[in-house]
């Protein structure tokens, strides 16, 4: 590499600026070499050519370290989409589970409460009407068919998001927030240990 070249109107810059700092301090000590090297960065001369070459290196580096950055995002990016997918595969089948286990779950309810209520109440005839009423209310309030179907069409816009949209990470979020909202609803709402 070339040696520096020394710009002389900086030295004398520098020399006089000690000499003010001297005067200033009333300082009676010589302008020593060391003190005036302390300055030797802002001493040199700027070469165009090497500033150049060195943005040139520095461009080329940081260009190609974002490339690689971007590179291993978009790696990171496409193994957690394919979990994710795998992911919302796996709750598609337990809420299609789900659903057939509930099919029979009111009624079977129905018919446990009915038993327990006839156990309770010895004449249950002058009681019959209105305990099938509270008993058919009891069993609408078990049915989780709205909220399997809601968790279905989540899972579906979740899919839909990971493979259309560039940067889908807002959307993912709430959707999977959604998707908990009705899983934590068919878990309450339901009487099957099997289910929850």
């Amino acid at each position: 590499s070339a040696s520096p070249i020394i710009d002389r109107e900086k030295v004398k810059y520098y020399i006089s600026l000690l000499k003010e700092i001297k005067k200033s301090a009333k300082l009676k000590d010589k302008i020593t070499m060391n003190q005036v090297i302390s300055f030797k960065e802002l001493l040199y001369a700027e070469d165009e050519s090497t500033l150049e070459l060195e943005l040139k290196l520095i461009k080329e580096a940081l260009e190609s370290s974002l490339t690689l950055m971007m590179k291993m995002k978009q790696n990171e990016g496409e193994e957690l989409s394919k979990d994710l997918v795998s992911r919302c595969k796996n709750i598609e089948a337990l809420v299609k589970k789900i659903q057939k286990d509930a099919e029979k779950s009111p009624s079977e309810y129905f018919e446990k409460v009915k038993e327990k209520a006839k156990q309770l109440v010895k004449d249950i005839t002058n009681y019959n009407d209105r305990l099938e009423l509270e008993l058919a209310l009891l069993s609408e309030k078990i049915d989780i068919t709205e909220e399997c179907v809601r968790l279905q069409s989540h899972i579906k816009f979740f899919l839909e998001a990971i493979k259309k949209e560039s940067e889908a990470g807002k959307k993912l979020n709430f959707i999977a927030q959604e998707m908990a909202r009705e899983a934590n609803t068919i878990s309450s709402k339901s009487v099957s240990i099997d289910i929850i």
